[in-house]
Parts: structure tokens; sequence; C-alpha cells
């Protein structure tokens, strides 16, 4: 689930590829609950990191389109 979320936010915010769980300093977002919180890094092509990160269009697949407007989002 939180894969899922990290990779639709990374397509609506104009970045390709996300980390979850990555250092401090970078773009990115933050999920949280009562006991446990990730941290989810964005990234452009040039980022340090970029080519080892996650492909947010490939881990959603061919639909990824449909998929990054129709879902909801969990962050503002």
């Amino acid at each position: 689930m939180a894969s899922r979320a990290a990779a639709v936010e990374t397509i609506r915010r104009g970045y390709q590829r996300f980390v979850i769980g990555g250092g401090s300093g970078e773009v990115g977002m933050g999920f949280g609950g009562q006991e446990t919180s990730i941290r989810v890094v964005m990234l452009k092509p040039g980022d340090p990191g970029f080519e080892a990160a996650t492909d947010a269009r490939a881990f959603l697949g061919p639909n990824w389109a449909a998929i990054a407007t129709s879902e909801i989002g969990f962050c503002p």
C-alpha cells in the first residue's frame, strides 16, 4: 500500500523515481500513523540515487497514467 501510494504521488508531483526510507535533505513526503512512519524520497534524472531508485511508472504498470489520476492521494 505505501509503495503504491509513493508511486502515485511521485508521478503527481512531477518526479520519476522514488526510494522508501531515503536519507534526509532530499525532496520527499512522509506517511505517518500513530506508531509508524516512513520517508519517501522522490527523484528526477540527475539526482543522486536516481539510477538505483524505483521507477514509479514501471511500478504501477502499463496503466500508470490512469492509476495516477484516479486514485486518492495521501498527501496535500
